[in-house]
């Protein structure tokens, strides 16, 4: 029985979620793709679906994580300067 569509977005929002959690603790260089995969109780294969290299997750994530944030909403907004 072939995977529901929402499947493959899911899976990767999985990864994304472990990635992030991952970076946030312990930086870049200290992550690697089985602890990301191991987190999101998936397989290397899973990784590889989805995301060119370890470079490309750590992008996304990280684009993610500023569109999330409060500040990238208030830098959205207008700004109004006082001469």
């Amino acid at each position: 029985m072939p995977y529901p569509k929402s499947h493959k977005s899911k899976t990767k929002e999985r990864i994304l979620a472990s990635a992030t959690e991952l970076f946030s603790r312990n930086g870049f260089q200290k992550v690697s793709i089985g602890q990301i995969m191991k987190l999101a109780k998936m397989t290397h294969g899973a990784f590889y679906a989805h995301f060119a290299s370890k470079e490309a997750l750590y992008h996304e994530s990280v684009r993610l994580t500023i569109d999330n944030s409060r500040a990238a909403r208030l830098v959205k907004g207008r700004f109004h300067y006082s001469t």
